[in-house]
């Protein structure tokens, strides 16, 4: 896997009474914002591999925002995907 300055890396993170945000990380703007943080992960899920164009990293992180899970995709070039 390469280092993480070479790899794009999103987040879903919980965001206070709205519900859980989608985003890149180092990035303000919001992908996707939802009440229900399992469909946002089915969201972000397909969203990443649609659009896996470089090796991705998507990080889910828990209420306390604590980080919960960490999924890595490859490259759709590459033909190997999670």
């Amino acid at each position: 896997m390469l280092p993480s300055r070479e790899r794009a890396i999103y987040h879903i993170v919980p965001n206070g009474s709205l519900g859980w945000n989608f985003k890149k990380a180092g990035c303000r703007t919001i992908i996707k914002l939802m009440a229900d943080k399992n469909q946002l992960k089915d969201f972000a899920l397909n969203y990443c591999k649609s659009s896996a164009r470089e090796q991705m990293v998507l990080m889910i992180f828990d209420t306390q925002g604590k980080l919960d899970e960490v999924i890595p995709f490859e490259s759709v070039t590459t033909g190997e995907m999670r």
